[in-house]
């Protein structure tokens, strides 16, 4: 394959959701999102803050970006090192167990690098982390060859317009990767670790979306209308078939604030104000990629 930029292209937006604009109950956007693109690759993460914490959308900023980064900078380590040039990843159907070792060491420096800042943030290391550092991970890396899906925690992944499940998981409680740095050695839960959703040969790959657990708001609404307006939300498969969500970098994030966007009526007769809420309830961010035309 050629150059995987030139191959592919990427698009992203995210909108604060509705139950966080709820009067006296207001919150930040908890989503994150990065995108790390080369001539070798492209590395899509996206995270959601747990919402029971006070900070989280600190460690969903810094975390989508600790992991893209990390992710990016292992993969020119491994594919640029002598004697191991591309040579893993040309062989598209080889066991994913074979990038085991990879997957760890992504794991273990984003996990280095969230200790430390944990412990410049102050002696309260356990608080810390709760109120801040608490995020799940979503993401895909193409490189020229191989198409890897990788996850911790909940969220939405769509290859070629087809869903590749994540979850559900007990009580709603996913997983957190910084749920590791709180457990003693032995007491380690594998859930809290990268899992491998699916690998596919790059030259399989028409479109993909990522998304945080919001997005399956946007699913849901489809068929509903836009607040105010006759026109309706629409399918999913808009944002990775429709040319203007790649030629405008915020039509995305444009068109996720227009379907959560409060409409109000008044009636003046009736001396009333009729509102039409948005119809994302949750925070949603979406990351989408596909091949160019």
């Amino acid at each position: 394959m050629e150059n995987i930029s030139s191959v592919f292209e990427v698009a992203a937006g995210s909108v604060i959701g509705r139950d966080h604009l709820r009067p006296l109950g207001w919150k930040n956007n908890q989503d994150g999102y990065a995108i790390r693109s080369s001539a070798d690759s492209i590395v899509a993460v996206v995270t959601d803050g747990c919402g029971s914490e006070t900070k989280s959308e600190v460690g969903a900023a810094i975390g989508a970006n600790l992991v893209a980064e990390t992710i990016d900078r292992e993969l020119h380590q491994l594919y640029l090192g002598v004697g191991r040039h591309l040579d893993l990843d040309r062989d598209e159907y080889a066991p994913i167990s074979s990038l085991w070792s990879f997957w760890a060491t992504v794991q273990n420096v984003v996990l280095d690098a969230l200790w430390n800042l944990a412990g410049r943030m102050g002696a309260r290391y356990r608080d810390t982390i709760f109120d801040h550092l608490l995020f799940t991970v979503n993401g895909v890396v193409l490189t020229r060859y191989r198409t890897t899906f990788f996850a911790i925690g909940d969220g939405v992944q769509i290859l070629n317009g087809e869903n590749i499940p994540l979850g559900p998981f007990a009580n709603n409680a996913p997983p957190y990767l910084a749920y590791t740095l709180l457990a003693k050695p032995g007491e380690r839960d594998t859930a809290n670790s990268f899992l491998i959703t699916k690998t596919v040969p790059a030259r399989e790959v028409k479109s993909i979306l990522i998304g945080t657990d919001g997005v399956e708001g946007l699913i849901a609404a489809q068929e509903l209308t836009l607040p105010g307006r006759a026109e309706l939300v629409g399918p999913i498969s808009q944002f990775w078939e429709d040319d203007r969500y790649f030629e405008n970098p915020d039509a995305i994030r444009r068109r996720l604030a227009l379907i959560n966007n409060e409409h109000q009526t008044i009636d003046w007769k009736k001396q009333t104000i009729e509102r039409t809420a948005g119809r994302l309830p949750d925070d949603t961010t979406l990351i989408v990629i596909r091949r160019k035309h």
